[in-house]
């Protein structure tokens, strides 16, 4: 009986390994698939805008000032395989981070930053600036 102890320990072992590997893990590190750009300041609002290549995108616009945001909603539902562009101006420098996607991209003060990814993972994701920590928005991929 005690022989089989250190088997099943083993046989436990690898599965806890390959339940945390396959749970989503928040980082801090922009991905290759991240666009960024650098505009205008513009009205925060939520609505689908063509993108350059003529496809719908799912567009939040966000504005923060003196540590509160202001968006349409604080959560946004997001279809599988959906286009995000979060277009974010801020009062202060900051860096906006989307969880799960380990997307990030610093802002500028008084700037409209964009950053636009695939919402290719099912699960619930916040989108925070990251010195701060203040939470902008969540999205909702289904």
């Amino acid at each position: 009986m005690l022989r089989s102890f250190p088997r099943r320990a083993g046989v436990l072992g690898a599965l806890v390994l390959a339940w945390c590997l396959s749970v989503p893990v928040a980082g801090c590190a922009a991905g290759d698939d991240a666009r960024t750009t650098i505009s205008d300041p513009a009205p925060a609002t939520s609505s689908a805008a063509p993108t350059g290549n003529g496809a719908d995108v799912q567009l939040v616009e966000i504005e923060v000032a003196e540590g509160q945001a202001s968006v349409a909603a604080d959560r946004v539902e997001v279809a599988l395989g959906e286009q995000v562009r979060l277009a974010v101006t801020s009062d202060t420098a900051d860096e906006l981070h989307v969880h799960g996607y380990d997307q990030s991209v610093e802002l500028v003060p008084g700037r409209q930053t964009t950053l636009e990814l695939t919402a290719d993972t099912p699960g619930l994701f916040d989108v925070e600036l990251h010195e701060s920590g203040l939470l902008l928005v969540q999205l909702e991929v289904r």
